[in-house]
């Protein structure tokens, strides 16, 4: 079984077999990648990490649909940094090592997941639904690098701050690697410009392509009829919406985007009163 300790030892992700995306994904997955998919559990006493390619993953663990050249060695290192467990939040060092000397992907993504809602990143970039229509919090990599590029053999690091439930066991989290090829991701890949002033919230939406379609905020997460539509402001390219009262301090705003290119949504994740004054989201 190949695993990780705390002290952090790199494993290598199998690449026998091709990406089987779920029917309904397909067409948006046209530039999207598995790196790997993993099941992790985290023992609390000793701080260590064990992982290994997972065996109930909806998709086959590999890449080797990408042509260039074989896979390094070390691919993957999971770093324990501590738990608090008063306020139930996991820190770790997620490493990533492109497996393709020969080839730069883009828009790398650390998706993690477990078997109850309590389960999600408190510093995420976002939630995304690519594997179903539950958004899932992920760290992005090279975030600082020019179009997101994760060059050939290039190794990042990003820090995990993981929420967790009561009475966690941390024995069924999973970690997806999602990276972009040969281009930039299709759907809205980060926000920007978040802020609540009055009734009145306004949001970024960042998109390669420049082709955002829609942005909403769902209605389950305000109590109301129906989903919010925010429209487009022409002028600064944000987008806003005008609310019938202000979000309560621990009201999630869970905003939902999609690109006309793209059949994958993107959400904000988590977003709260506490953070809309914010200028930048991470």
């Amino acid at each position: 079984m190949l695993g990780c300790s705390g002290g952090g030892t790199p494993v290598t992700p199998d690449m026998t077999e091709p990406v089987q995306p779920p029917a309904d994904k397909s067409a948006a997955m046209e530039n999207h990648h598995i790196w790997g998919v993993y099941d992790i559990t985290f023992n609390q006493p000793s701080g260590a990490f064990k992982f290994a390619p997972s065996n109930q993953s909806m998709m086959h663990v590999g890449v080797n649909d990408l042509a260039g050249g074989a896979p390094v060695g070390n691919f993957i290192a999971i770093d324990f940094r501590e738990i608090d467990k008063q306020k139930r939040v996991l820190s770790f060092d997620l490493t990533l090592t492109n497996p393709f000397p020969n080839i730069s992907a883009r828009d790398v993504r650390g998706i993690i997941s477990g078997d109850h809602p309590g389960y999600y990143l408190l510093n995420a970039d976002g939630a995304v639904e690519i594997f179903n229509d539950t958004p899932t919090t992920f760290v992005a990599f090279t975030r600082d690098e020019p179009n997101r590029v994760f060059g050939g053999g290039a190794s990042f690091t990003e820090r995990c701050e993981l929420h967790f439930p009561p009475g966690a066991d941390f024995s069924t989290l999973q970690l997806v690697i999602d990276a972009s090829y040969p281009g930039n991701c299709l759907e809205p890949y980060g926000f920007s410009e978040f802020s609540l002033e009055d009734d009145t919230i306004k949001v970024g939406v960042l998109d390669w392509q420049d082709d955002v379609e829609s942005v909403s905020i769902l209605a389950s997460v305000l109590g109301a009829d129906e989903d919010i539509a925010l429209q487009h402001d022409e002028i600064d390219g944000t987008w806003y919406a005008t609310l019938s009262e202000r979000p309560a301090v621990d009201t999630g705003l869970l905003m939902p985007s999609s690109s006309e290119n793209s059949g994958i949504r993107m959400n904000t994740w988590p977003i709260s009163s506490r953070i809309l004054h914010q200028p930048h989201m991470r």
